[in-house]
């Protein structure tokens, strides 16, 4: 059998399975004519062993092992429909749903409500699609695209005129929106001790730009890139809560499972539908914490694998590319541990570089007077803890206060089993000395003096 007459064979194979599969669903009508204009024998039937359905459900089997997801079958596509077109088939579904709710017919009358409702929902989707389409006359709509959406306690706005509900972004969409954050995080610029240089150069990037708009022109315009580096735990993510509580801009919290697939081109596509839903809801920022993952993806010969590069090609082109606009208000905040990991290309679409340094001493004692009692304070013991904790990041130093909490809370709850009474005051700070340098002996630092390293970077890099 020659290949030509292998392909007209398999052809006649799928119009006979086809039939089989209409007369199933008892569309006889249907499989009457497609017998009819495919010229079908009626002395012919498919075997007892093959069916439509059972070859669907072998091929998304198939694809779901190889793929691990499931294919997808269907999609909505834009007819452009005339507004005439538009019009005729208002009347004639409005004819069929009058003629349904005919007091004489027979119909019952709540089917006939329910299929009326029905139409009129199925009427206004379409007509919706087909309106942006082709930009017909507006038709009113329950949902209006430039209408802002309250979620949680703060406003963003639909992205229905972004991408439509036909369209195949929407859905890519629809999970890059979870990213925002709505709630109120309740981290105001006054809950952070210390780093004032970082907290300033912040309100110069968000908040003064809009203050003072006129000092932000063509030629200079605010920060579009920072970069929060330094020791863990001397509170990069804390200022970055405190500029999604202070700022009214929309604020994207990015992490590698939003952006990083393993399906060719999809962390491209997000890559790019985040940045435009980002400019579509501007004044944005986008927040990537631990951003040495973009650059960090290096394989046993040192080098980036090639998804990581397409990867990061997309993503520094949407930051500074011939694709983006200086208009648009959008920030990209990150922080980073390893500053030394990121490479040139990204370090410069950073713009502005933050050490947050560990605590100067003036700070390590208002975070300590924090925890413990006022009693403590005036102590010699306690300055000599102040200066012993020099090393210690704002993270350390709460773990050490925990440590000296646990320790006294020990002894608290001993002393209420051994009395066997719940009327003892609870402490409210801690009030030992002692226990807060058995707490500091117990206390075990990963790496001191980290800062020089840091501030040996920034040198190289000014």
């Amino acid at each position: 059998m020659t290949k030509k007459k292998y392909l007209l064979r398999q052809r006649e194979d799928l119009l006979y399975m086809i039939r089989a599969f209409l007369r199933q669903e008892n569309l006889l009508e249907t499989s009457r004519s497609l017998e009819k204009e495919a010229g079908l024998s009626v002395h012919i039937e498919i075997c007892d062993n093959i069916d439509l359905g059972i070859i669907f459900a072998f091929y998304l089997h198939s694809f779901l092992a190889n793929y691990n997801k499931l294919p997808k079958i269907c999609k909505t596509i834009e007819a452009p429909v005339s507004v005439d077109c538009q019009k005729n088939f208002r009347n004639k579904i409005g004819n069929f749903v009058k003629s349904h709710s005919d007091p004489d017919s027979k119909t019952n009358p709540s089917i006939t409500n329910e299929l009326s409702i029905i139409e009129n929902e199925k009427i206004t989707r379409l007509l919706n699609v087909t309106q942006l389409s082709n930009n017909a006359t507006q038709i009113p709509s329950i949902k209006n695209p430039e209408y802002h959406i309250l979620l949680g306690e703060k406003k963003v706005r639909s992205i229905d005129k972004l991408y439509p509900a036909c369209s195949e972004f929407h859905e890519t969409a629809q999970t890059i929106m979870k990213d925002i954050v709505l709630n109120n995080l309740k981290v105001n610029w006054s809950d952070i001790w210390g780093l004032e240089h970082c907290k300033e150069i912040l309100m110069e990037a968000i908040i003064y730009p809009f203050k003072y708009p006129e000092l932000f022109g063509d030629k200079f315009s605010s920060w579009r890139g920072i970069l929060l580096y330094g020791p863990p735990g001397t509170g990069k993510t804390m200022l970055a809560k405190a500029v999604a509580t202070e700022c009214d801009w929309t604020f994207f919290n990015i992490t590698a499972s939003s952006l990083v697939s393993k399906w060719r081109g999809d962390s491209e596509k997000y890559t790019r539908i985040l940045f435009e839903v980002a400019s579509y809801q501007a004044p944005s920022v986008i927040f990537i914490d631990e951003i040495d993952w973009i650059s960090g993806d290096n394989g046993h010969d040192g080098k980036s694998s090639e998804p990581a590069r397409r990867f990061r090609a997309e993503f520094l082109t949407r930051l500074d590319g011939l694709v983006s606009t200086t208009n648009d208000k959008i920030l990209l905040l990150a922080t980073t541990n390893a500053p030394w990991n990121l490479d040139d290309a990204l370090l410069r679409r950073l713009e502005k570089h933050i050490f947050v340094d560990i605590p100067d001493e003036q700070t390590r004692r208002k975070i300590l007077k924090y925890y413990t009692s006022p009693n403590l304070h005036g102590l010699k013991q306690f300055d000599e803890i102040v200066v012993r904790t020099k090393f210690y990041s704002g993270s350390d130093l709460k773990r050490l206060c925990k440590e000296a909490w646990m320790i006294q809370s020990r002894m608290f709850i001993k002393l209420c089993e051994r009395e066997k009474r719940k009327s003892i005051q609870t402490p409210q700070f801690i009030d030992n000395i002692e226990i807060l340098q058995e707490a500091e002996m117990n206390m075990q630092l990963n790496s001191k003096n980290l800062s020089e390293k840091y501030k040996k970077w920034k040198n190289m890099n000014n």
